[in-house]
């Protein structure tokens, strides 16, 4: 596969063994004018083939007209041959730091976890995002482990230097110590020089610098309490901030509780559940096997309805789609947004505007529920009406996609107690918010999810947040026989691009700004 670039265009690659680094260098060379840059944004398998990276560079490439682009990432070390010649004007800045400052962050940062031996998750926790993307040794030690990647990472990186010198080249972290030495660079890539910033993190070297540089603690409570004019510790401000301030979250939250319960009790009568769930040119067996779940629900306090809402699938895929909704008997309705942006808020407001059940459950076509979910979710709802009811996310491997795709084929369902053993928490302090039963009432009165959101988009949290400011109780439900398990699939659905960082940055600009809980229009979910 040859890759070609417009000469007036220039890819750039940042590598380096130690993540705190690759950081530095993003958030530097993203200054340079007419540029484009990622950290981390192709997670690419360090055991992976060569197609998967020029396929992912080739779109990447297509996704931006910017003049210097290119991603940051330790994982490039594997495929720097591959894409030199394919693409023979690419150039690599490899960052080196010393060994043991490398080994020494990365045991702090990865505590109980270990992405550089293969082990069972019982010594330390599995990480099915980061673990694919480093290489692994067969010793005892995680220390010695991370002595040998630093020692092969650089081995390596010297001889590509040696082979490569027009297109590879290392440079000492101490490069990002200011705007004179990461001229170094900037000569390197072919840039004039320009006005850079370099943002480093603890890139000095010395102890005595470190110290100088570092502010102390009363220096930043004096700089907090008489410049900034802030007075509360910085994450319980942020927490208070988070609930809408001091006057929501001790006066505004429980009167609006009581004005909305005493309204709620004549919606919240009857035991029907829709589920509602948006897709969009999804793998056919992802929808498979979250259908099944849904239809596999021991529930017995009333029906269970489902509308599969379709924000423009490509045409070809429709048949496909159809077929499994059609075998559930489950309700499909397709919206021809083949040419919008994917919107999830609008793909569920649709469903829950169009639903005349007590309760509504939104959820994502990578979840599988265990069979008794619904059951004990509604329990609880009739328990502590007002309230929302969350779970943690049990992230499934990759390896098990096969068997998932396999059972597809045969149109057999999947047996999630066997599987739950190779599931890992995805957080360890708080539920995911993407997936959640309540009664649909609630989403009346907020107007539903905030249909500004679009991509890759905070509406999960942004919701969370309303239902709370509302008054309404988060409840956590989570045991050995009620969960639910989500396939896996790559970050940034495989690539994140220069459309997607622009939707993210907008969206996290947004919830930041915006405090009130009834959002959209009248009109909201309806088409």
């Amino acid at each position: 596969m040859n890759l070609k670039i417009s000469l007036a265009r220039y890819l750039v690659i940042g590598l380096g063994a130690d993540r705190r680094d690759t950081f530095s260098l993003f958030m530097t060379i993203n200054q340079i004018p007419d540029s484009f840059f990622v950290h981390e944004g192709f997670m690419l398998p360090w055991y992976g083939t060569k197609e998967e990276a020029l396929n992912k560079i080739s779109e990447f490439l297509n996704s931006t007209q910017k003049k210097y682009v290119g991603d940051v990432g330790f994982y490039w070390l594997p495929y720097v041959e591959t894409v030199i010649k394919n693409i023979p004007d690419v150039k690599f800045i490899c960052l080196k730091r010393d060994k043991k400052q490398t080994v020494k962050s990365f045991m702090k940062k990865t505590e109980g976890r270990n992405h550089w031996i293969n082990h069972d998750g019982k010594k330390w926790k599995k990480d099915y995002v980061w673990d694919r993307c480093f290489p692994k040794y067969e010793v005892e030690s995680k220390e010695q482990a991370l002595k040998l990647y630093w020692e092969e990472y650089y081995n390596k990186a010297i001889l590509l230097e040696k082979k490569y010198p027009k297109n590879f080249k290392i440079f000492d972290i101490t490069v990002l110590n200011s705007e004179e030495s990461f001229k170094k660079v900037l000569d390197f890539i072919g840039v004039s020089h320009c006005k850079i910033i370099p943002k480093k993190e603890n890139v000095l070297l010395s102890k005595e610098k470190n110290r100088e540089i570092e502010t102390s603690l009363l220096k930043r409570i004096k700089i907090r309490w008489f410049e900034e004019k802030k007075f509360l510790p910085w994450r319980l401000e942020q927490k208070i901030a988070y609930r809408g301030g001091i006057l929501n979250t001790l006066i505004l939250s429980p009167i609006r509780k009581t004005i909305t319960l005493k309204k709620a009790i004549k919606n919240t009568k009857g035991n029907d559940i829709t589920v509602v769930l948006p897709i969009r040119d999804i793998e056919p067996f992802r929808l498979w096997h979250s259908l099944a779940s849904i239809y596999n629900q021991q529930y017995n306090f009333g029906k269970i309805y489902v509308l599969v809402i379709d924000y423009g699938s490509s045409f070809e895929k429709i048949k496909e789609i159809l077929d499994i909704v059609n075998f559930f008997g489950y309700k499909y309705i397709y919206l021809n947004k083949i040419n919008e942006v994917w919107s999830k808020s609008k793909a569920l407001n649709i469903g829950i505007r169009n639903t005349r059940t007590t309760f509504v459950v939104s959820t994502d076509v990578d979840v599988i529920f265990s069979p008794f979910y619904f059951q004990k979710a509604i329990f609880s709802l009739k328990k502590e009406p007002f309230s929302v009811i969350y779970s943690y996310c049990l992230d499934l491997p990759e390896e098990l996609n096969a068997k998932f795709i396999e059972l597809y084929k045969k149109k057999d369902f999947i047996d999630i107690f066997s599987i739950k053993k190779n599931a890992i928490k995805r957080w360890d302090s708080q539920p995911s918010y993407g997936i959640n039963i309540t009664y649909k009432f609630y989403y009346d009165v907020i107007s539903g999810y905030d249909e500004f959101f679009k991509g890759w988009g905070c509406e999960d949290d942004d919701l969370y947040r309303r239902f709370f400011l509302l008054g309404l109780n988060p409840k956590v439900i989570f045991d050995e026989n009620v969960f639910y398990c989500h396939i896996w699939h790559e970050k940034w659905g495989g690539l994140l691009t220069e459309d997607k960082v622009k939707q993210i940055e907008e969206n996290r600009k947004y919830i930041l700004s915006i405090k009130s809980i009834k959002r959209n229009d009248k009109f909201w979910g309806i088409v």
